[in-house]
Protein backbone atom coordinates (compact mmCIF):
# COMPACT_ATOMS: atom_id res chain seq x y z
CA UNK A 1 0.00 0.00 0.00
CA UNK A 2 0.79 3.38 -0.86
CA UNK A 3 1.44 5.38 2.29
CA UNK A 4 0.29 9.25 2.05
CA UNK A 5 2.77 11.22 3.96
CA UNK A 6 1.27 15.02 4.96
CA UNK A 7 3.20 17.90 3.63
CA UNK A 8 5.56 18.93 6.25
CA UNK A 9 5.48 22.72 7.37
CA UNK A 10 8.91 24.68 6.71
CA UNK A 11 10.49 25.06 9.81
CA UNK A 12 9.61 28.45 11.32
CA UNK A 13 12.31 30.83 12.19
CA UNK A 14 12.72 33.41 15.16
CA UNK A 15 13.43 37.12 14.23
CA UNK A 16 16.31 38.09 16.23
CA UNK A 17 16.05 41.26 18.75
CA UNK A 18 18.15 43.08 16.37
CA UNK A 19 16.09 42.54 13.48
CA UNK A 20 12.76 43.19 15.61
CA UNK A 21 14.62 46.88 16.65
CA UNK A 22 15.53 47.80 12.98
CA UNK A 23 12.36 47.38 12.81
CA UNK A 24 10.73 49.33 15.13
CA UNK A 25 13.43 52.22 14.25
CA UNK A 26 12.98 51.93 10.59
CA UNK A 27 8.68 52.21 11.43
CA UNK A 28 9.26 55.63 13.73
CA UNK A 29 11.37 57.00 11.04
CA UNK A 30 9.12 56.74 8.74
CA UNK A 31 6.12 57.35 11.00
CA UNK A 32 8.13 60.74 12.13
CA UNK A 33 8.77 61.94 8.60
CA UNK A 34 5.05 61.37 7.90
CA UNK A 35 3.67 63.43 10.54
CA UNK A 36 6.45 66.20 9.96
CA UNK A 37 5.64 66.45 6.18
CA UNK A 38 1.73 66.84 7.33
CA UNK A 39 2.46 69.19 9.85
CA UNK A 40 4.40 71.54 7.30
CA UNK A 41 1.92 71.15 4.62
CA UNK A 42 -0.87 72.11 7.21
CA UNK A 43 1.17 75.11 8.86
CA UNK A 44 3.34 76.47 6.81
CA UNK A 45 2.05 79.52 4.50
CA UNK A 46 4.06 81.35 1.72
CA UNK A 47 4.71 84.31 2.38
CA UNK A 48 6.45 86.91 1.13
CA UNK A 49 8.82 88.09 3.50
CA UNK A 50 11.00 90.39 1.35
CA UNK A 51 14.27 91.05 -0.64
CA UNK A 52 17.18 91.91 0.94
CA UNK A 53 20.30 93.57 -1.91
CA UNK A 54 23.93 93.49 -0.57
CA UNK A 55 27.20 94.10 -2.24
CA UNK A 56 29.64 91.51 -2.98
CA UNK A 57 31.94 93.52 -5.03
CA UNK A 58 32.87 96.37 -7.05
CA UNK A 59 35.51 95.28 -9.95
CA UNK A 60 37.23 96.95 -12.91
CA UNK A 61 36.23 95.91 -16.38
CA UNK A 62 36.74 96.92 -19.70
CA UNK A 63 34.64 99.93 -20.23
CA UNK A 64 33.77 100.75 -16.54
CA UNK A 65 32.87 99.14 -13.18
CA UNK A 66 31.46 95.57 -12.59
CA UNK A 67 29.04 95.73 -9.42
CA UNK A 68 28.28 92.77 -8.35
CA UNK A 69 25.35 91.88 -5.74
CA UNK A 70 23.63 89.35 -3.87
CA UNK A 71 19.40 89.09 -3.17
CA UNK A 72 18.01 87.33 -0.18
CA UNK A 73 14.33 86.35 0.01
CA UNK A 74 13.47 86.43 3.58
CA UNK A 75 10.12 85.15 3.01
CA UNK A 76 9.10 81.50 2.37
CA UNK A 77 7.67 82.34 -1.04
CA UNK A 78 9.29 81.86 -4.11
CA UNK A 79 9.35 85.21 -6.53
CA UNK A 80 10.11 85.45 -10.23
CA UNK A 81 11.63 88.33 -12.15
CA UNK A 82 12.82 90.25 -9.21
CA UNK A 83 14.14 93.67 -10.42
CA UNK A 84 16.83 94.89 -8.79
CA UNK A 85 18.04 98.48 -8.83
CA UNK A 86 21.58 100.50 -8.80
CA UNK A 87 21.82 103.98 -7.91
CA UNK A 88 25.48 105.84 -8.35
CA UNK A 89 25.53 109.45 -6.99
CA UNK A 90 28.34 111.29 -9.27
CA UNK A 91 30.06 114.07 -8.14
CA UNK A 92 28.57 116.03 -10.55
CA UNK A 93 25.31 115.23 -8.98
CA UNK A 94 24.14 113.14 -11.57
CA UNK A 95 22.70 110.08 -11.10
CA UNK A 96 23.36 106.91 -12.86
CA UNK A 97 20.71 104.04 -12.28
CA UNK A 98 21.39 100.59 -13.74
CA UNK A 99 18.88 97.54 -13.34
CA UNK A 100 18.90 93.49 -13.30
CA UNK A 101 16.11 90.88 -13.05
CA UNK A 102 16.90 87.85 -11.22
CA UNK A 103 14.63 85.21 -12.95
CA UNK A 104 13.65 83.13 -10.05
CA UNK A 105 14.42 83.35 -6.49
CA UNK A 106 13.24 80.37 -4.00
CA UNK A 107 11.62 80.79 -0.59
CA UNK A 108 15.15 81.40 2.41
CA UNK A 109 17.45 81.43 -1.06
CA UNK A 110 19.85 83.56 -2.60
CA UNK A 111 21.52 84.73 -5.76
CA UNK A 112 24.30 86.68 -7.72
CA UNK A 113 24.04 89.40 -10.44
CA UNK A 114 25.71 92.50 -11.37
CA UNK A 115 24.98 95.68 -12.96
CA UNK A 116 27.38 97.66 -15.16
CA UNK A 117 28.49 101.31 -14.09
CA UNK A 118 30.60 103.60 -16.58
CA UNK A 119 32.04 105.92 -13.59
CA UNK A 120 33.73 104.07 -10.18
CA UNK A 121 31.24 103.11 -7.74
CA UNK A 122 31.90 104.69 -4.24
CA UNK A 123 30.26 102.76 -1.37
CA UNK A 124 28.32 106.26 0.32
CA UNK A 125 27.51 106.52 -3.45
CA UNK A 126 26.06 103.77 -4.12
CA UNK A 127 22.65 102.74 -3.79
CA UNK A 128 21.24 98.76 -4.06
CA UNK A 129 17.37 98.08 -3.75
CA UNK A 130 14.91 95.50 -4.67
CA UNK A 131 12.05 96.82 -7.55
CA UNK A 132 9.53 94.14 -7.54
CA UNK A 133 8.99 90.93 -8.16
CA UNK A 134 6.18 88.60 -9.74
CA UNK A 135 4.82 85.33 -8.08
CA UNK A 136 5.50 82.62 -10.33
Amino acid sequence: MTELLAPSSPPRSRISRLEALGAVLGGLLVLGTLGFLVREVLTEQDAVGGVRVSLRQVQRVEGGWLVQFEAHNLGTAALANVGVQGRLRLASGEVQVREAQLDYLPGHSAREGGLYFTEEPRPSALELVPNGYQLP
